[in-house]
C-alpha cells in the first residue's frame, strides 16, 4: 500500500530513495480524514541492503549551519550541512566520529559533499 507524505513529514533533511527502510507514524487529517505518513525516519538498515557506500571521518570544524569532516579514506576535507544529519536529536561537536555518503554538490559542478 502507498501512503502520501511531504518534506515536512521527515525528521531531518534527507533524500529518500527507492528501497530505503524507514519508520513512520500514520496520522489522519482531521479536516479531510485522509491518512498520511509523518515523523519519517531513515533507518540504518537502508545502508546495509543498498549499494550505497558509507565513509567514516571526524568533524574537523563547524560554522553556522555547516562544517567540514576529515575523512579516513580521503586526503580532502568534506563539506557537510547540518540539515543532512540523520539523527536530528544529536548535537555534533568538533572531534565527533561520523559516517556519511559522498554525493555530488547540486550547487557547484565538480564539488562533492557529505550527506
Amino acid at each position: 500500500a502507498e501512503i502520501p507524505f511531504g518534506e515536512k513529514d521527515q525528521l531531518g533533511d534527507f533524500t529518500l530513495r527507492h528501497g530505503d527502510w524507514i519508520k513512520f507514524v500514520v496520522a489522519t487529517d482531521r479536516r479531510d480524514k485522509l491518512k498520511r505518513a509523518t515523523k519519517i525516519e531513515l533507518l540504518d538498515e537502508s545502508f546495509k541492503v543498498s549499494d550505497e557506500r558509507r565513509e567514516q571521518g571526524v568533524v574537523q570544524s563547524m560554522k553556522e549551519g555547516f562544517g567540514f569532516i576529515k575523512c579516513v579514506d580521503r586526503a580532502d576535507l568534506m563539506f557537510f550541512h547540518f540539515s543532512e544529519c540523520l539523527d536530528v536529536s544529536r548535537k555534533l561537536a568538533v572531534t565527533d566520529e561520523v559516517e556519511f555518503t559522498v554525493a555530488a554538490d547540486p550547487t557547484q559542478m565538480g564539488r562533492q559533499l557529505a550527506t
